[in-house]
């Protein structure tokens, strides 16, 4: 049975406002906008904790690095009965005019 894509993006949208966080903190290290996409891999174990989580190189290494942490303590999921493999890319970007990050 695999996890709810409900409860996927739940998850991620709590983590939102620390992977902002992330993002605002390594483009200005970098004094430099670098939007794109963000993809990472997370195992979900039964317990609802993310472990062995990995995250693609993207433009503003600090960012990558700062992303990996945050998806690795986030809050937990409600996982139906066994483990699962949750992908979850990730879109960036500073632009005004544009949300940040959409899942």
């Amino acid at each position: 049975m695999a996890l709810p894509r409900s409860a996927v993006l739940r998850a991620l949208d709590a983590m939102r406002p620390a992977l902002e966080q992330c993002y605002r903190v390594a483009a200005a290290g970098a004094q430099r906008d670098a939007g794109g996409s963000l993809a990472a891999s997370v195992v979900i174990d039964v317990d609802g904790q993310a472990t062995q989580v990995t995250v693609a190189p993207f433009a503003l290494g600090d960012f990558s690095a700062c992303a990996r942490q945050t998806l690795g303590r986030g809050r937990p999921i409600v996982v139906p009965a066994a483990a699962q493999v949750v992908a979850a890319p990730v879109a960036a970007s500073s632009s005004p005019a544009a949300d940040p990050f959409l899942v």
